[in-house]
């Protein structure tokens, strides 16, 4: 043990046969007095005597020693007789440069600690996590952090070692940790997160309960119900809407009691969203209620699409709704009946909606050809018009029937038809809709290439360059300063040839004039984008 303590490594040798695994008061070996005082070469000659099961490697890591660990990397994967990797002993001796050449990272920025924190690997995630801890992955890998990748595959308690350092933190779509497990349905995980993550929401403003709703992780919900109850998304849905939407009953049922006042849902209302028939058999008796939009269980159940309840309902909210005979038989998509009840032409439901809007939505197109003289250029009490709604759902046969007629027309918020089909990327819908009202209107500070940038809708983005590309909307801002403030590096890489090196002529969402989208994206720190757009 004196000859390791100076060093001499002849010494070592001459007396490792006769004085091998001998201890000191501490008991500890020659071995680890080597290893100790980083003489690697010494350990080398000791693990043979005294430690066999630890490799060149896993000596070389311990030390520190760059070069010796250069020529065994092989041996990355064994494991000595305590369980331990050459890769664990790097980063308990916090050996950065020994970690980087066992387990490098990658291009795109996946890390050891990433690796072990998705497959599970508590006794790793502990020893690197202060080590390489926030960082994040980039390019096709999306911004995530190894909190985010423990909470996808609910390594509970490695998301409880994680928490502390990586919490909060997002990905470039604005998810956290805690609605990666909400989506996934790891309730452990969920637990462990809520207090540093619970109330977050995404880009689109979603959140941990409401992507818990959508999938119907009943389990989920109720943790989650008490921290993010009544918030809502861009569409102004709460949870509730979204659980509705995807017909989850037992989700529905929980989120009621915390969410029906911000809708004025009624049970009957929730089943006639969800498409129970047999829950609108028992709810029967709340017929002819409204929410605060002013819409029954009817109206509820055709714009879901829940065609069977409809028939149900309308016995019994027909007239409460103001659906007419002629209203009926267009959503139904019932040509015949339509013509026999065209002396109905012009009427409105309670919510201003004709039968041209309920047929271009449904997207029967025999009944919009036979109506869109009747009613074309109504609006309802959005000032939406049939074309708005085709564009919206997609009907593009009958986008083509109502575009002569309807083409141009805006909303109360100034949305044309070509807004929802960029907003929704409808392609096919945008192509026919172009030449009419491309590049001539502009709603809420967007036009219909932001709006598709925003919603990073490329083939859109692709259609409308041509006639919008280059263009300032009323705050001063291009589609690709948009683009850059959203993250959507591949609308920004399409949209960079017109825009790159346009400036910002007014102030807008606290950006000064005279931004480019260079220093949007560096702000916002995005660093794709910024990388791209400094070439």
């Amino acid at each position: 043990m004196r000859a390791v303590a100076r060093g001499d490594a002849e010494v070592v040798e001459l007396l490792a046969p006769l004085q091998k695994e001998m201890k000191d008061k501490r008991r500890n070996t020659a071995f680890i007095h080597a290893l100790t005082n980083k003489f690697t070469g010494i350990a080398l000659l000791l693990r043979e005597y005294e430690t066999p099961s630890w490799t060149p490697l896993m000596c070389a890591a311990f030390t520190g020693d760059v070069e010796i660990a250069k020529r065994h990397l092989s041996d990355k994967d064994k494991k000595n007789s305590d369980g331990e990797t050459a890769l664990i002993l790097a980063a308990r001796a916090g050996h950065e440069d020994i970690i980087e050449l066992i387990a490098p990272t990658s291009r795109s920025g996946v890390t050891a600690l990433m690796r072990a924190a998705g497959r599970g690997d508590v006794e790793a995630v502990k020893v690197l996590t202060p080590l390489q801890k926030g960082r994040k992955t980039k390019y096709l890998y999306g911004s995530k952090t190894a909190l985010m990748r423990a909470a996808t595959r609910g390594y509970e308690e490695v998301v409880k070692l994680l928490v502390e350092y990586e919490g909060g933190l997002k990905d470039e779509d604005g998810w956290t940790a805690l609605m990666y497990a909400a989506h996934n349905n790891y309730t452990k995980c969920i637990v462990s997160l809520l207090e540093k993550e619970a109330g977050m929401q995404d880009k689109d403003s979603q959140t941990a309960l409401m992507f818990a709703a959508a999938r119907g992780h009943v389990e989920c919900v109720k943790l989650l119900l008490e921290r993010e109850a009544r918030l809502t998304d861009i569409h102004g849905w709460i949870a509730l809407v979204h659980a509705t939407r995807a017909g989850h009953r037992e989700a529905v049922e929980l989120l009621m009691e915390h969410e029906k006042e911000v809708l004025g849902w009624t049970m009957l209302m929730c089943a006639a969203t969800l498409g129970d028939v047999d829950m609108v058999s028992q709810y029967i008796n709340e017929r002819g209620q409204k929410d605060n939009n002013g819409r029954t269980a009817l109206i509820l159940a055709a714009q879901n699409g829940r065609e069977e309840v409809v028939r149900l309902l309308m016995k019994h909210e027909g007239g409460a709704s103001g659906w007419t005979s002629l209203i009926y038989a267009a959503y139904l998509g019932d040509v015949d009946a339509v013509r026999d009840s065209i002396h109905r032409k012009g009427c409105k439901d309670i919510t201003g909606e004709t039968a041209l809007m309920w047929a271009a939505h449904r997207g029967h197109t025999e009944v919009v050809r036979v109506l869109v003289e009747e009613e074309g250029g109504m609006q309802n009490s959005w000032g939406w018009t049939a074309l708005m709604y085709a564009a919206r759902e997609n009907r593009k046969d009958c986008v083509r029937l109502l575009l002569d007629r309807e083409g141009g027309m805006q909303d109360k918020d100034g949305w044309t038809a070509i807004m929802f089909a960029a907003r929704h990327g409808h392609t096919e819908c945008i192509r026919l809709l172009l030449e009419k009202e491309a590049g001539k209107y502009y709603c809420e500070g967007l036009t219909p290439l932001m709006m598709a940038a925003r919603n990073s809708h490329t083939e859109c983005v692709k259609l409308l360059m041509e006639k919008e590309g280059g263009m300032y909307n009323d705050n001063g801002w291009t589609a690709l300063m948009v683009a850059a403030y959203w993250n959507r590096l591949e609308c920004a890489r399409l949209l960079a040839e017109k825009e790159k090196d346009m400036k910002t002529t007014r102030k807008w969402f606290g950006f000064p004039p005279g931004a480019t989208a260079l220093s949007i994206a560096k702000r916002m720190g995005h660093k794709r984008i910024a990388s791209f757009l400094r070439k």
